[in-house]
């Protein structure tokens, strides 16, 4: 291997760090061909509307969820556009194998049997793992070892912990997964210890009492916490200061977050009043705090570095006015229906701004909405499509946008997962459509 001059390891630097800051950018990843998107590493969806695809600001690492039980992770430096297409229970990105669901041993098989899973990114189990399906596994492994794994044990019985429990062990004793997402209890987070190759993690805490902590995975940088039951503990994380994205839901300690050194990126959901002390971190990128008290309870104009913000209902005009003004790098605004706001021409002043995402039925006819041409994207609630006059006016003003629906409100769409567990959804009939 060639040893690099003096003079090459200055430039070698500035192409790394160059790299990491697109790694870090905002990007827009389009779905042709999908009736809905959702960036399960912000907990937000879009749909289609004919002739319009679902479009979405992402960042590199964030995981999407697709029609069909899709999961795939967004790679690059620059926006993107895939076409998404389902054959069954498999689902492929530009033609290529990238998810499949099984729920019985033809479709592992079949998956076998596919010539090609070089792309494969993810397999979602909603079934034990059998002894006659362990062959069939082992030869996946061995073509992709580190695939994405989602379990959730669909059986309505009552060891259902227990097949999850020895179902999720057997599946990491085979596979060695990039991401991995499943429900969890007491003294199962053992299982996790020896995957130390996990990148980004989704569990759903089933205790009542949570007296354990997570073990130590070094590269892990991405963490969803569902507990809708137990306070998720202050000491949860001590073992884990290197992660910097999280998205939690439910019950936890104002401490939580700490001992963590540098918090990119937190979406936050919860039911009771919070105070947060993040002052100590000023590199946030991106942030949503959602329950009573809101981004209020904390000083948005002391992130400088805010690319992506979440303001809360009753926002007013005068708070929106100040932080167009101290918080001049943002790229995707996110606001609330119930808000205080009458006039969104301040936006402008956001030279970077490409993504607005309005939540709430009333927002979207506010003054100086189709004055932003710089935007990319503008997501609005679904009922603001009944006024197909008024979408018609914002598509003329805004020729160079996507206008695409959402579900009009945080709590229904974005958080629609956080909300109910992904069996739920399955026996829902949400195989099919989301909904």
């Amino acid at each position: 291997m060639k040893k690099l001059s003096s003079r090459e390891l200055p430039w070698l630097f500035v192409l790394i760090l160059i790299s990491s800051c697109k790694r870090n950018d905002i990007h827009y990843l389009q779905a042709n061909g999908a009736e809905f998107m959702q960036n399960m590493s912000t907990g937000r969806a879009v749909e289609a509307d004919s002739p319009y695809a679902p479009i979405m600001p992402v960042m590199h690492g964030d995981l999407i969820w697709l029609p069909g039980q899709c999961f795939v992770k967004f790679s690059g430096e620059k926006d993107r556009t895939m076409k998404f297409t389902m054959k069954g229970t498999k689902a492929f990105i530009d033609g290529h194998l990238a998810s499949v669901y099984i729920e019985n041993m033809t479709e592992v098989l079949d998956t076998v049997q596919h010539q090609d899973l070089s792309k494969l990114q993810s397999l979602y189990l909603s079934v034990p793992v059998s002894d006659s399906m362990m062959p069939a596994l082992k030869q996946i492994s061995s073509k992709k070892h580190n695939v994405g794994l989602i379990y959730t044990d669909e059986s309505d019985t009552s060891d259902l912990m227990i097949r999850n429990y020895e179902s999720l062990k057997t599946l990491l004793t085979l596979f060695d997964p990039d991401w991995l997402i499943t429900y969890m209890e007491a003294g199962k987070t053992e299982l996790l210890a020896t995957e130390q190759q996990l990148d980004l993690l989704y569990l759903v805490l089933e205790d009542s009492v949570i007296n354990y902590q997570l073990p130590r995975l070094k590269k892990l940088r991405h963490l969803t916490i569902i507990s809708e039951d137990a306070i998720v503990p202050a000491n949860f994380l001590d073992a884990n200061p290197h992660i910097t994205d999280f998205v939690i839901q439910g019950k936890f300690d104002p401490s939580l977050l700490t001992k963590v050194k540098k918090v990119r990126s937190l979406f936050l959901r919860v039911n009771d009043s919070i105070r947060l002390d993040l002052r100590k971190d000023r590199r946030l990128e991106r942030l949503s705090i959602q329950g009573p008290d809101g981004i209020p309870a904390i000083a948005v104009g002391t992130y400088q570095h805010l690319t992506w913000l979440n303001l809360p209902e009753k926002e007013t005009q005068q708070q929106f006015d100040s932080i167009t003004n101290s918080n001049p790098g943002i790229k995707v605004i996110e606001l609330s229906g119930d808000s205080l706001i009458g006039d969104l021409s301040g936006a402008a002043k956001w030279k970077q701004l490409r993504g607005m995402i309005i939540y709430g039925d009333t927002l979207y006819a506010k003054a100086g909405l189709n004055q932003l041409q710089q935007l990319k994207l503008l997501s609005l609630p679904t009922d603001a499509f009944e006024d197909s006059l008024g979408i018609a006016g914002l598509r003329r003003s805004l020729p160079n946008t996507a206008i695409i629906p959402n579900d009009g409100a945080c709590v229904g769409s974005g958080w629609l997962l956080l909300l109910i567990p992904l069996v739920v959804l399955i026996r829902l009939g949400f195989k099919k459509r989301f909904a």
